[in-house]
């Protein structure tokens, strides 16, 4: 059995992790609970049935059936979990029965490969960094199968669409990530953004071009920066605007697993720009301006040719 006891960042870092564990669990025929993601278990085809915890296989039993508060019970058991992992560095009977995995010393780009590991009693990861890439690859559909949106979330993402496949040839989505990216040296306006707008516009000449643009800000009010644009909004709901975004025929994104997993969901080439301060050993990371230089650089250098599909990622970088 595994059992994921942390919560990791947003919605793209969780279904990373999530769909990593999975795929691990189905290759090695073992169980996954996942207290993570209980939280955005209701938009799911496939993690729907279990309000509380992302449980895989699923399954129907007394915990899908619980009357009580939803947040309440979640973040009970939650608190719980993480409890009974300490326990087990204090207790030394407990190791008999469980096994802890930490997060890896060595961080990004050095993930902690999973593939073959052999797990004869209950593990509790408390890692985000863990991943099984092959095992990943080899179930991809299953996993895509599992985190479907629902069919009321899947309408207005159409209703959304629609519209936009009838009055244009090629949809461009934008990931427009500000938010914590403000401070990591990832966002620098929306005046850059133009750059990267305009050699689309050059790459596709002889189409009709819309823009999709997809944020943690609202950016409505200054739509007159993309004036010389066709510019739409997606609706601002998190799994809506994902899901819509990887509805999108290209994505241009900043590095972010919110976006990778859209790219990889709909099989989206996708296009990385700019640089997000990770590496705390970088120069660039206390740079702002060679940061902003390295954003217009990447825009500044798109084509079509260097788009990619991504068949699995590891991070927030389509090349880990």
């Amino acid at each position: 059995m595994l059992v994921l006891t942390h919560r990791f960042g947003r919605l793209g870092n969780r279904l990373l992790i999530t769909a990593h564990l999975m795929a691990y669990a189905l290759e090695m025929n073992h169980t996954l609970i996942d207290w993570g993601l209980a939280e955005y278990t209701p938009y799911f085809i496939g993690t729907a049935v279990d309000p509380y915890v992302f449980r895989f296989p699923p399954r129907q039993d007394m915990w899908n059936r619980i009357p009580v508060n939803q947040q309440w019970l979640r973040n009970t058991i939650y608190t719980g979990v993480r409890g009974v992992r300490k326990l087990v560095n204090f207790y030394p009977s407990l190791k008999q029965e469980i096994q802890v995995l930490p997060e890896p010393n060595k961080h990004w780009g050095n993930p902690l490969i999973i593939d073959n590991l052999i797990v004869k009693k209950a593990l509790f990861i408390r890692a985000w960094y863990v991943r099984a890439p092959h095992c990943f690859i080899k179930y991809q559909h299953t996993i895509r199968e599992c985190f479907t949106p629902l069919p009321e979330y899947q309408k207005r993402i159409e209703e959304l669409l629609k519209p936009l496949r009838d009055q244009y040839d090629v949809i461009v989505g934008l990931h427009i990530r500000a938010g914590d990216y403000r401070l990591y040296g990832g966002f620098h306006g929306l005046e850059v953004w133009r750059i990267v707008m305009k050699k689309m516009v050059h790459e596709l000449a002889g189409k009709r071009v819309g823009f999709l643009i997809f944020s943690d800000e609202n950016f409505r009010d200054q739509s007159d920066v993309f004036a010389d644009f066709s510019v739409y909004f997606g609706s601002g709901q998190v799994v809506e605007d994902l899901y819509a975004l990887a509805q999108c025929d290209y994505i241009i994104a900043p590095p972010s697993t919110y976006s990778n997993w859209a790219a990889f969901y709909g099989s989206v080439p996708i296009y990385q720009v700019g640089y997000v301060k990770l590496h705390t050993h970088d120069p660039v990371c206390h740079d702002l301006g060679a940061s902003q230089q390295r954003m217009e650089q990447s825009m500044s250098e798109l084509n079509l040719e260097k788009f990619r599909r991504i068949t699995y990622f590891v991070d927030h970088r389509i090349d880990p």
